[in-house]
């Protein structure tokens, strides 16, 4: 079984029954036959598997657990970060400026989709965007999982990285 966990370090309001939701639906095509996908929200550090994924869902960029600890900024509209090293970590801001408002599940499950790509692939922007899909370097709320991003998961989900689960470490929110 793959688990992702969506690590909720701010304590937020969400809908997050919504987003795993739509996350295994995205995430469900890349699993192997008679396997099993589970996504989960948590609001405290996670023991994880070697084949799991911590993606930590924050307000913004300015909130950022992982840019911050790790000092990436992508600055102006990003949606959210994923670095790759010893232990991988990744995350995705749901308040954008870029939107204006709370980003839907729909589009929170892509943008996840798409780091937890980067994560388990271990490829940075310009080896892993391709030109259409949850695979391109803007992920917008029209994209769809197409055949190729599909594939793509399906060779690199079971990939052991190590995660960093140090973004509950920091104390409590400001």
């Amino acid at each position: 079984m793959v688990e992702i966990c969506l690590g909720n370090p701010y304590k937020l309001k969400y809908k997050w029954t919504s987003l795993c939701e739509e996350l295994v639906g995205l995430m469900k095509k890349s699993i192997k036959k008679g396997d099993k996908i589970r996504v989960y929200s948590t609001m405290s550090k996670p023991a994880l598997g070697p084949e799991d994924v911590m993606v930590y869902v924050v307000p913004n960029e300015g909130m950022a657990r992982v840019a911050e600890h790790f000092n990436v900024r992508d600055g102006g509209n990003a949606l959210g970060c994923t670095v790759i090293g010893e232990q991988s970590a990744c995350e995705v801001y749901i308040d954008s400026e870029y939107a204006g408002e709370k980003l839907q599940p729909t589009y929170v499950s892509k943008l996840i989709w798409h780091e937890v790509a980067h994560n388990k692939s271990r490829l940075s922007n310009h080896k892993m965007h391709r030109g259409s899909g949850l695979l391109k370097a803007v992920v917008s709320d029209r994209d769809s999982l197409t055949p190729e991003d599909i594939q793509f998961m399906r060779k690199h989900v079971y990939t052991h990285v190590r995660q960093w689960t140090g973004g509950f470490d920091f104390g409590a929110p400001p």
